[in-house]
């Protein structure tokens, strides 16, 4: 669940264990692997030749040089009730992939995702040469998880499906949940995130294309590129919050009511935190708000 404040509250010797020793520049270090899994999280740090002081002037960094937890930047899109068909969400994931193969083309060859492991040689193939009829009954059996399940029409749960590339400096991981509707809570959104370190996070402009296909694709309320970043609050402990870059409304987001919602703003929202964005332009029929 994301939230738009300071979340996560680690022991600090803990938080440093993983973030490791700052003063040796490491990104990532496979020995830190076990201890990261044992505790149920991750730690990557941005940047090299820096010491765990200088974590509290992580403010002053431009958004890729900051310090992330490992899947710590993304993507996401959302919207409120739409009834959506499992061949309409088939065409629209194919169309995305297809855009964001501009970007990368590694990002256009995604796959099923077959769960806690590596992808192999005879898993399904890249998205975007499957059939749509394939694709679309892919999603209709192993997407959905209402009763009675296919081949009945499918509730108002919608569908979640999961797609991603290989691992690298190319990886994408692109998660789906559409198709919600009714009187209770209901949030559809599309979640893509690009490795952290790939280099479109040091481009605002390339940022804008991912944001450009999702916002044309999926006809979303908002989207949002943010990271949840690594620093050491003032009691010594390591803290996780949210940091925009990009973010994009439709029209001004209202609060909404709780219950059935559990928080007045779909998450990363509502970015008060933030401080004053850099730039404010006219984009897609909304506001596009860009942090340095």
């Amino acid at each position: 669940m994301w939230v738009a404040c300071s979340c996560l509250v680690l022991d600090a010797n803990l938080y440093r264990a993983i973030l490791r020793p700052l003063n040796e520049g490491a990104l990532w270090r496979e020995p830190l692997l076990p201890k990261a899994k044992q505790w149920g999280f991750y730690w990557r740090y941005a940047t090299t030749n820096s010491r765990s002081a200088d974590i509290a002037a992580v403010a002053e960094m431009s958004f890729a040089d900051e310090p992330v937890e490992y899947a710590g930047r993304a993507f996401e899109c959302g919207w409120s009730q739409r009834p959506q068909a499992a061949r309409e969400i088939a065409e629209r994931v194919q169309q995305l992939a297809r855009r964001l193969a501009d970007i990368d083309p590694a990002y256009g060859r995604i796959r099923p995702d077959p769960g806690m492991r590596r992808l192999r040689p005879n898993d399904p193939g890249a998205i975007v040469d499957m059939p749509i009829e394939d694709l679309a009954d892919r999603i209709d059996r192993r997407g959905r998880f209402d009763p009675p399940r296919f081949p009945a029409p499918v509730g108002p749960t919608g569908y979640n499906v999961l797609y991603r590339g290989e691992l690298g400096a190319s990886f994408l991981a692109v998660s789906i949940r559409a198709g919600q509707y009714g009187s209770g809570w209901v949030e559809n959104r599309v979640r893509v995130r690009p490795e952290v370190e790939h280099p479109l996070w040091r481009d605002p402009e390339q940022g804008i294309r991912v944001m450009d296909a999702m916002v044309q694709i999926w006809s979303p309320e908002w989207a949002c590129a943010f990271s949840h970043t690594a620093s050491i609050g003032p009691d010594n402990v390591g803290i996780s919050t949210i940091r925009p870059w990009l973010a994009w409304t439709l029209q001004p987001l209202q609060p909404r009511p709780n219950p059935p919602y559990g928080r007045p703003y779909p998450a990363p929202f509502p970015l008060d935190d933030a401080g004053a964005p850099a730039e404010v332009r006219p984009w897609q029929g909304g506001e596009l708000q860009i942090w340095p």
